[in-house]
């Protein structure tokens, strides 16, 4: 059975989350594509943190990777369908990979055909960002942010250090949003439009 989460510290409860892998194992990472690593590190990923002092978090993620790489779209659709028939609060958005990133082509591929089912059966936007510049984002049934990239289908985020104050008011004079980071009262990443994410 497919391991949902419904909200977190900053979702609420109505926004179902799922991560195809870990943020150790990022193939965004792995690739040279993750800005961020790029340019503040390893540490600069903030979901690195919990899966070195947080013991139950790396095992969690690892047993979603391998679910989500060994089962077809199909019976991931079924288990996800299945949960939201049980549960009494609508689910209302479909948040993918809050952490790690797309593993392949065939990936896209899979959550495309989910989300698409997502929307018709249960009104479910899917919705999240990569760092894939090499993967093809144009024709695919969930909406997706690049990051730091220009080949995502909904805008594109950045992270810029605090003190970049100067690339911080180009882009805002641009029409980028900065993240107020609370997704419980704001739905920027759902949506579309460039959003700057603050690094501390």
């Amino acid at each position: 059975m497919i391991e949902l989460k419904f909200g977190n510290r900053k979702l609420p409860t109505t926004t179902m989350v799922y991560d195809m892998g870990t943020s150790r194992d990022c193939p965004s990472k792995a690739l040279g594509l993750c800005k961020v690593v790029n340019e503040y590190g390893e540490n600069g990923c903030y979901a690195a943190g919990p899966e070195k002092f947080r013991p139950n978090c790396l095992p969690c993620r690892e047993r979603k990777q391998e679910y989500w790489l060994n089962h077809s779209a199909k019976d991931i659709y079924q288990d996800i369908d299945k949960q939201l028939k049980r549960k009494r609060t609508k689910t209302k958005l479909f948040r993918f990979n809050e952490v790690g990133d797309f593993w392949s082509k065939a990936c896209v591929d899979k959550l495309s055909y989910i989300a698409s089912l997502l929307k018709i059966d249960h009104k479910v936007i899917t919705y999240g960002y990569s760092a894939r510049a090499d993967l093809d984002f144009g024709n695919v049934e969930f909406k997706v942010k690049s990051s730091g990239w220009d080949n995502g289908n909904n805008g594109k985020t950045v992270v810029i250090h605090k003190d970049n104050k100067k690339r911080i008011d180009e882009l805002l004079a641009l029409g980028w949003k900065i993240c107020p980071g609370n997704c419980k009262v704001c739905s920027l990443c759902a949506g579309p439009g460039n959003i700057i994410f603050i690094k501390h």
